[in-house]
């Protein structure tokens, strides 16, 4: 095994190459418009609005499969979108006043985002590390898998942890407009076999600590996101090795120990 640092992104993925492509066809579709003169002023006071970012970011949430934060940013996006709409096309809802609209269902989107996450906490895929019986906790800092699989979830926090586990297999962690501190180095890799986090960073920060012999491959989907391996030049050099699949979207990941 050489020295280099194992980080591979996923530009040629499936998904990554779908994400590109369709920013590349919006923004030819845009001029094209524009030249053709079918962008008008009332179009682009409709459209081009701060929700107009917020919908982009739940289509590439959907296409990354992150069904749950997508969905929440399309309906967030299209409540506020309506008002706009109202105002240049009120012949639409003539029952509906885009005036005061969003102090008066305000509670729609909030319901709507509760039983979203509802449904997601009841029909949500169950991770190999969330069945009974895994976990023992040491105070606030430390925590341990009794099988060797992990799990932490930050969102709107920040949350730092020290996994103690001589069996370390893997885990999933996610990062919602958040940032988390992922510390391995008192972990162990059971002999001839490969450890396996899922990672999920959209709008944060997320920094994992490892020893320093641990071979890290990374094969992360980045969007607009960086990726540092900040270990020493002759880390990488062991048997154990960790492999990081996932993604990141606006956010930054880095690798230390």
């Amino acid at each position: 095994m050489t020295n280099e640092k194992k980080f591979t992104h996923s530009i040629n993925s499936k998904k990554g190459i779908i994400t590109f492509w369709s920013i590349v066809l919006i923004v030819v579709l845009f001029f094209f418009l524009k030249n053709a003169g079918l962008l008008t002023s009332v179009f682009l006071t409709t459209f081009l609005t701060w929700p107009l970012i917020v919908f982009i970011i739940a289509v590439v949430s959907l296409i990354y499969k992150q069904w749950v934060f997508g969905i929440v940013c399309m309906a967030t996006s299209t409540f506020f979108w309506t008002p706009i709409l109202l105002k240049t096309a009120p012949e639409l809802f003539p029952a509906i006043e885009a005036e005061g609209f969003v102090q008066h269902y305000w509670y729609l989107l909030v319901a709507f985002i509760v039983v979203v996450i509802i449904l997601q906490l009841i029909f949500g895929k169950e991770n190999p590390c969330e069945k009974e019986g895994r976990w023992k906790k040491f105070g606030s800092n430390f925590q341990e898998s009794k099988e060797g699989y992990l799990k932490s979830s930050v969102a709107f926090s920040s949350n730092e942890k020290i996994y103690l586990n001589e069996n370390f297999k893997g885990g999933k962690f996610e990062t919602l407009f958040g940032s988390q501190e992922i510390d391995l180095r008192k972990c162990t890799i059971p002999t001839n076999e490969k450890a396996n986090i899922d990672l999920s960073v959209l709008f944060g920060a997320c920094v994992i600590w490892v020893p320093a012999e641990w071979v890290v491959q990374v094969n992360t989907k980045s969007i607009f996101s960086s990726t540092e391996d900040k270990r020493a030049s002759n880390a990488n050099t062991g048997e154990d090795m960790l492999i990081i699949n996932g993604e990141c979207m606006f956010s930054s990941l880095e690798i230390r120990s």
